[in-house]
């Protein structure tokens, strides 16, 4: 295993599986690279040429379109974009992988001649069976409380797994921007991908701080969110990683979607949301 691996320091206490299963690493990285990744952690205009950066938005460098001179940055990106990465988030999750019962999950992912990759290209052009792949990520700053970034929701039914590495900016004192996770409170009902939160109760919370990882495996439990932040002039700084594959689904929520007029009442409020905030 790389000796900056993000699941070095992963014991079997960071599994949780109750409700839906997830890792929570706090401290995963060595105090002394991380450090060294957060001083060379990309500046706006590595994101974005556009000078007119809206706020609160989300801007991504793939690890394929990394630019920058930092050689632990290289090395990070490329191995966690690996193959070798993704199997050992394979294996973590691989006794609850066998109980969902999904033969197309499972044919896939012991798939003998596995062709995967990090290539975003390759996969759309079916070159690769699986894609995974690590984002240097940003949601920019904030001048005022706004809402959500993103309200209770499923990841796309063919990502298989994703993961969140926040590495907030050590001189942000905002409050916010932690991952919310939830569970139904009885009755299963979904919105396209998106779950109305009065369906939902939180389970727990991923705290937006420095060196802090969550990783999940995609299922229709597997609701998330993102809370909202307090002002601040620096932008909530975090990777993302997944593997999705094309030819198979994690979740189906067809058959559980809300009313039309219930649709109707949730854009009512979402309207509502964006004036007050």
């Amino acid at each position: 295993m790389y000796k900056n691996s993000l699941l070095k320091k992963f014991r079997k206490s960071d599994l949780h599986i109750q409700d839906f299963p997830y890792i929570l690493i706090e401290n995963a990285l060595d105090e002394d690279f991380y450090n060294e990744l957060s001083i060379n952690f990309p500046k706006h205009e590595i994101f974005t040429e556009d000078l007119n950066i809206k706020e609160n938005s989300r801007y991504d460098i793939p690890s394929e379109n990394y630019k920058g001179s930092s050689l632990a940055w290289k090395e990070f990106l490329e191995y966690h974009s690996s193959l070798e990465f993704y199997k050992s988030i394979i294996s973590i999750f691989d006794d609850e992988i066998k109980k969902t019962k999904n033969q197309n999950l499972l044919d896939l992912v012991f798939k003998q001649d596995l062709k995967s990759g990090s290539s975003k290209k390759e996969f759309k052009e079916n070159k690769i069976d699986v894609w995974h792949d690590v984002g240097i990520n940003i949601n920019t700053k904030v001048s005022d409380n706004k809402p959500s970034v993103r309200t209770p929701h499923l990841d796309n039914p063919t990502k298989i797994y994703g993961g969140l590495f926040y590495m907030k900016n050590p001189k942000d004192k905002c409050k916010g921007g932690n991952l919310e996770l939830y569970k139904f409170k009885n009755k299963r009902k979904y919105m396209g991908n998106s779950v109305p939160s009065r369906f939902v109760q939180k389970i727990s919370q991923v705290d937006y701080k420095e060196n802090n990882l969550v990783i999940f495996l995609n299922s229709d439990s597997s609701i998330h969110g993102v809370t909202q932040r307090t002002a601040t002039e620096f932008s909530r700084r975090f990777l993302y990683f997944h593997a999705t594959a094309n030819n198979i689904k994690m979740h189906n929520t067809s058959k559980r979607q809300v009313s039309a007029f219930e649709k109707f009442l949730f854009k009512v409020k979402k309207k509502i949301d964006s004036i007050i905030y």
